[in-house]
């Protein structure tokens, strides 16, 4: 790679940190719920998108343990956004659905993101959306190549669960 491929990447990278954290600070405005992450409403969308779920079946969509998946859940149980049904297929694990509160909450979060993508996309032409998600996809898919593996070793559970 040549340094002006290098120093255009780093900024490609550091842009995307940047675009990242105020992705982060929308989101927590538009859902109103400081203590709730992302994590906890990536679940309740996963919830409402799929249906009910197990945590064994949340635990293969993402990149998580699941004791990790346990601990998201608890509060969420405890908040009153999800709970448990029992799953017919499978007695040990019952699956994990919506409440009312938590349809209500995701709503509301995607009518508010909804409005703002759609002032974000009165600005942005739409062809520069699509070379900068062919951009961004080319990179990602760099990352998943042998030449990044020899340099950075990722658990082995760890490539399974990106390659998902």
């Amino acid at each position: 790679m040549n340094q002006g491929n290098l120093e255009s990447l780093k900024l490609l990278l550091s842009e995307t940190r940047s675009l990242y954290h105020h992705m982060k600070l929308i989101a927590e405005d538009t859902y109103k719920e400081e203590t709730m992450s992302g994590g906890n409403r990536g679940i309740l969308n996963d919830l409402a998108g799929l249906g009910p779920q197990s945590e064994i079946q949340l635990e293969k969509l993402r990149p998580l343990s699941r004791i990790h998946i346990e601990e998201m859940i608890a509060p969420l149980r405890d908040s009153g956004y999800i709970r448990n049904t029992p799953d017919t297929d499978d007695r040990e694990f019952p699956l994990i659905e919506l409440t009312t509160k938590g349809f209500d909450f995701i709503r509301s979060g995607d009518k508010k993101e909804m409005d703002i993508l759609t002032s974000i996309s009165r600005s942005v032409p739409r062809e520069d959306i699509l070379v900068a998600l062919d951009v961004l996809r080319s990179v990602r898919k760099s990352f998943d190549s042998v030449s990044y593996d020899n340099l950075v070793h990722i658990g082995d559970s760890d490539q399974q669960r990106i390659a998902r």
